[in-house]
């Protein structure tokens, strides 16, 4: 005997010798949907309207489901895209709103927004061997890979800290290389003072229409205060911090994590100076294409 059932106007039969699994996903954007499937299970696809689709499990999949179930879609187009879901929960009669802004899949050079790198280089006592080289590693091949319409500047810090200029600089070979003597002679030493050196990035005056980027190398076995954290917030309308942490040590991850999610950043690891290719491509990819900058909204 089977049993015949509906579903979204589809019919399935569920034998009786036959375990059936079922399985209606629906999903609701604030942004047009551009493209969706289904990697490893066939599905029916369903548009409701632009912004909002369903996927229904074919009946020969529902009858051998063994692989986990993987969906991708995107919001990507031809522009940048905006767009608001509002939820209204009729019980506490309070609402909430999602917003979201989502790049183009290409983008035009000629929107990117000017950047401007700054370097905060860990050189305290910890950092003392493979960490410290390893960061002046990633330094140098991130300074190499500056254009030349581009700010930069470069902070060490332990238990104080040093400016590399008042102002951020342009890439010029005389700079660059003011920049590369800095990094290569500091030596490991002495404590672990973040706040002064975030504090004296902060005195560095913006340049209007260009979007900032504090990087942070450092092997994690720093004091992040709540203090610090509060800072790096307080200063996310105007900068995103990232961290490259180069350590070996798990340990030291947790301070890393917080600091970069304090900064609307991203943190990227280094354990061994072979990853820096990796690191470099990874983190360029993540860094190098703003195109909107001094985001504001009112309500």
């Amino acid at each position: 005997a089977s049993d015949v059932y509906k579903r979204q106007g589809h019919a399935h039969i569920k034998n009786d010798n036959a375990m059936g699994f079922d399985m209606v996903i629906t999903i609701n954007s604030p942004i047009v949907i551009n493209k969706v499937k289904s990697i490893n299970h066939k599905v029916d696809i369903e548009y409701d309207n632009n912004n909002q689709i369903t996927l229904l499990l074919d009946i020969n999949e529902s009858l051998n489901f063994q692989d986990d179930f993987i969906i991708e879609y995107s919001l990507q187009g031809d522009q940048i895209n905006t767009g608001i879901l509002v939820y209204e929960d009729e019980e506490t009669s309070e609402s909430y709103f999602l917003m979201m802004v989502e790049p183009p899949k290409l983008i035009n050079p000629d929107d990117l927004v000017p950047r401007e790198y700054i370097f905060v280089v860990d050189s305290s006592g910890s950092m003392e061997g493979d960490p410290l080289q390893t960061a002046k590693k990633v330094a140098r091949v991130l300074l190499s890979e500056l254009n030349e319409h581009e700010l930069f500047n470069v902070v060490l810090f332990a238990g104080g800290s040093q400016l590399l200029s008042k102002n951020s600089l342009s890439p010029n070979k005389y700079n660059l290389k003011k920049a590369n003597n800095m990094v290569n002679v500091s030596s490991s030493g002495g404590g672990t003072n973040l706040l002064s050196a975030i504090q004296r990035v902060n005195e560095i005056p913006l340049t209007e229409n260009v979007s900032r980027s504090l990087i942070v190398l450092t092997d994690g076995a720093i004091d992040v205060s709540h203090e610090t954290l509060d800072l790096v917030r307080n200063y996310n309308h105007q900068q995103n911090l990232f961290v490259i942490g180069v350590s070996q040590y798990q340990n030291d991850l947790p301070a890393i994590e917080a600091l970069s999610q304090a900064g609307n950043g991203q943190e990227f690891i280094v354990t061994d100076a072979h990853q820096l290719h990796n690191i470099q491509k990874d983190f360029l990819e993540y860094v190098r294409y703003p195109i909107l900058t001094a985001v504001s909204y009112t309500h």
